[in-house]
This record gives structure tokens, C-alpha cells and sequence, in this order.
């Protein structure tokens, strides 16, 4: 048989759909005249697939029995390859969730494999105290230190109408 996906079959024209199907006769035991009647309706593709063994075994088609349960096979096989979109696909999933023997089933966030935390810091502090460290254990930033010597101060004394005046300059 002829493999094609269920998109390529859905997307075959009514000539290229007889032509898929005499290739695939052979496997699924149909006669010329099966062919041929499904060639004077001009199914197409899509058509083909939805195809049901009520519409076979009735009028226009007549098929006997046996053609329209290998036709319905060969039908259902191929959109069982049809592929689900992303909403089919998670409404028929359950996730697959595996939780270690060796963990606890606490609520709380604190704690954790039985041991206390020793600090409950906010992520912001978290985050700040991080930012301020190197990874060498010293932080990136210090408090500013300052020297007092590098000013100069001269002082005077002055005698202004007796009084003595301590004038201070930098």
C-alpha cells in the first residue's frame, strides 16, 4: 500500500484519489467496479474520509459487505494518524507527575526535609544582599570611609581691640 498521511489523503483531489486507490486495491480487495463507482461520484480526498459503512452499503455506492469493512479499516486507520491540536491534545493527557520517596508532604513553604530554616529573608532583601557581594565573599560596595588628616587647618590669633579671636582657615 501506498502510504500517505491522513492530511495528504484529506488534500487528494477526485482523479488523484482513484489513482491512490488503484494503487492500494490490491491490499484492500476491491474490484475495477468498486473504483470506478467511487470515480463517477468525484469524492474527493476529504470525502473519502468521511465516508461511513451506512453510505457505503446504500445507495449510490451497493457495496457488498466485505469491501465496505476493509474500505471502513482502511478509513479508520487512517484517521486514527490524524494528529490532535494543542487543546485535544492536553484534554486527553494526564501529566505525568513523579514525587521522591525521600520528600515530605508539607504545605509549608518553610519546611523543608524537616529541618528549620535558619532565615527568612523577602526576595527584594534577598536580592539586594546578593547584588552587594562578589563571589569572592567580599562585598562590591562599602560604606564610604572617611579621612580627616587630609585637611589642613591653619590657626591664627588675632588681637582685635584687645580681644584675642582664634581664626581658623582650610
Amino acid at each position: 500500500m501506498a502510504n500517505l498521511s491522513v492530511e495528504q489523503v484529506e488534500a487528494l483531489s477526485p482523479t488523484e484519489l482513484v489513482n491512490y486507490l488503484n494503487l492500494n486495491k490490491d491490499g484492500l480487495f476491491l474490484r475495477d467496479d468498486h473504483i470506478k463507482t467511487l470515480e463517477s461520484l468525484e469524492l474527493a480526498g476529504s470525502n473519502f474520509l468521511k465516508l461511513t459503512t451506512q453510505k457505503l452499503t446504500n445507495h449510490p455506492y451497493n457495496f457488498p459487505e466485505g469491501p465496505v469493512e476493509r474500505i471502513q479499516d482502511f478509513i479508520s486507520r487512517l484517521n486514527s494518524q490524524r494528529l490532535l491540536n494543542l487543546e485535544e491534545y492536553l484534554s486527553n493527557t494526564i501529566p505525568y507527575i513523579i514525587y521522591s520517596p525521600h520528600g515530605t508532604m508539607s504545605r509549608s513553604s518553610t519546611k523543608v526535609s524537616g529541618d528549620l530554616p535558619t532565615e527568612v529573608r523577602l526576595w527584594g532583601e534577598f536580592f539586594n544582599n546578593v547584588n552587594s557581594h562578589t563571589f569572592d565573599q567580599e562585598k562590591k560596595f562599602q560604606r564610604p570611609t572617611f579621612v580627616n588628616d587630609f585637611i589642613k587647618t591653619y590657626t591664627t590669633l588675632l588681637k582685635v581691640s584687645g580681644q584675642p579671636i582664634k581664626i581658623i582657615f582650610y
